[in-house]
């Protein structure tokens, strides 16, 4: 008798695991810091870069926060050429969040002035196209699990797709 419950216990988590939407997002948390070891050019100042690999259609998001320098944050497209670049803020925080436009790996740098030393924190992530349609608010499940997914990110990509989709019921 515990077998047969087993088996149907095991078999029912296996179809709704098959049959449930699976929403892709990610987020990483890197602890930086600018050091005088860092590459410095006059221009542009002292700066650390990271290869991000990203698809076109995602949504991506990047924070950096220091509270020893105010960092500047640039994205580069795969083809060499500025996509974004925040302004200085005094608050030492910089944020930017977009769909990509294409598939390639792009460069992110965290940038300081030519004498900023110190640490900082970077926060990214991304949600791919099947995580930026809120589900049918009649399909309870769905919608849990989309919740679920955008938790791992501290539901940072909720506020854009408000925008594009409505609320969540």
């Amino acid at each position: 008798m515990n077998k047969h419950l087993l088996f149907t216990v095991v078999f029912l988590f296996s179809i709704l695991t098959i049959f449930s939407q699976n929403y892709n997002v990610e987020y990483y948390n890197i602890e930086g810091e600018l050091s005088s070891d860092d590459l410095l050019k006059p221009e542009f100042g002292r700066y650390d870069g990271y290869k991000l690999p990203m698809t076109e259609g995602e949504l991506a998001t990047f924070i950096v926060y220091s509270e020893d320098f105010n960092p500047i944050i640039v994205l580069v497209t795969p083809e060499d050429k500025v996509y974004f670049q925040s302004k200085k803020n005094p608050t030492g925080l910089a944020s930017f969040t977009s769909e990509i436009p294409e598939t390639g790996e792009w460069i992110l740098y965290v940038l300081g002035g030519k004498n900023d030393l110190g640490n900082y924190l970077f926060q990214y992530g991304f949600a791919n196209k099947d995580a930026q349609v809120v589900p049918d608010s009649k399909d309870f499940c769905g919608t849990l699990n989309f919740l679920k997914s955008h938790s791992t990110a501290h539901f940072v990509f909720l506020e854009q797709l408000m925008g594009k989709n409505g609320t969540v019921k």
